[in-house]
C-alpha cells in the first residue's frame, strides 16, 4: 500500500530554517534528511 502524506507549517517570522524530512518504505528503511528553507 503507497501512502502519500503531506504536511502544512506557517513560519511566524521571515528567516533561516532546517525542515527534517524522514522517509520509511515499505520494508522498514528509513532515512532523513535535513533541508534549508528561506522564508520571506
Amino acid at each position: 500500500m503507497l501512502a502519500n502524506r503531506s504536511a502544512i507549517h506557517t513560519y511566524d517570522r521571515p528567516g533561516r530554517y532546517t525542515v527534517a524530512v524522514k522517509v520509511i518504505d515499505i520494508f522498514g528503511n528509513d532515512t532523513m534528511t535535513l533541508v534549508p528553507v528561506n522564508v520571506g
